[in-house]
């Protein structure tokens, strides 16, 4: 993304802002991006920067999960 010289330690809001832009426009699911975030907050707490992150995903826009598919997946086997 045009970040140069950067370390594990070299996280920052801006670097945060782009990344999360970036798996915005690929079109990743809300499931996805909370899973991708959970990994930025537990490296942003390793590194001592735990104040790049929103503490709550809303706060970056990131839509609720939808569980119920209302699809039956039970199928019927055949008795001999």
């Amino acid at each position: 993304m045009g970040y140069k010289r950067m370390r594990a330690t070299s996280l920052a809001d801006r670097h945060v802002e782009a990344l999360f832009g970036q798996w915005k426009a690929e079109g990743l699911s809300a499931g996805t991006l909370k899973n991708r975030l959970a990994c930025l907050r537990w490296w942003a707490e390793k590194v001592g920067k735990v104040g790049v992150l929103p503490t709550d995903n809303t706060q970056l826009g990131v839509e609720e999960r939808r569980y119920v598919t209302n699809v039956d997946k039970s199928k019927r086997l055949a008795m001999r």
